[in-house]
């Protein structure tokens, strides 16, 4: 973890937004959108999507290959930490979202329909993006039904 956080403020440094950073966290109002953020994206479960995002990857990648490469992806995955990845989104959320907005989406995400939007959300993408494949290969057959009747295509 020290190694961790000596890599980061390092990088900081380098980057030249250590100074961007100390100053956020000096400004009480940061602070605070900072806070609604990180309550935003456990309000949504975010960690939870994304290594599930990328535990559906790995079944993917996986198919066919040799107990050893599967083993190697599940012992990587048991070192992700999420905590990563909801770093990496809050400043996407700051620039995005005034503080007043944050605080719409989490009382909207702690309703009843935002609860129920956060249940059914990963179905809904997966039975989207299925839909999204049929549709592209429906294109594709269509546009070569096209190119071969007028002679592109042989």
């Amino acid at each position: 973890m020290k190694t961790r956080i000596i890599i980061w403020v390092a990088s900081l440094v380098l980057t030249g937004t250590l100074n961007v950073v100390a100053e956020e966290m000096s400004d009480p109002a940061a602070v605070s959108k900072r806070a609604d953020i990180k309550r935003l994206m456990e309000v949504t479960d975010v960690s939870s999507l994304g290594m599930q995002i990328m535990n559906q990857m790995i079944v993917t990648m996986n198919q066919g290959r040799s107990e050893a490469h599967k083993k190697f992806w599940t012992d990587y995955m048991a070192e992700a930490d999420p905590n990563d990845l909801i770093e990496m989104i809050i400043p996407i959320y700051e620039r995005h979202f005034t503080h007043e907005e944050i605080k719409q989406l989490i009382a909207f995400y702690e309703s009843p329909i935002g609860k129920k939007l956060i249940k059914v959300q990963p179905q809904i993408m997966m039975e989207s993006m299925a839909a999204g494949e049929e549709w592209g290969k429906k294109l594709v057959q269509k546009a070569m039904e096209k190119l071969r009747e007028e002679g592109y295509h042989k």
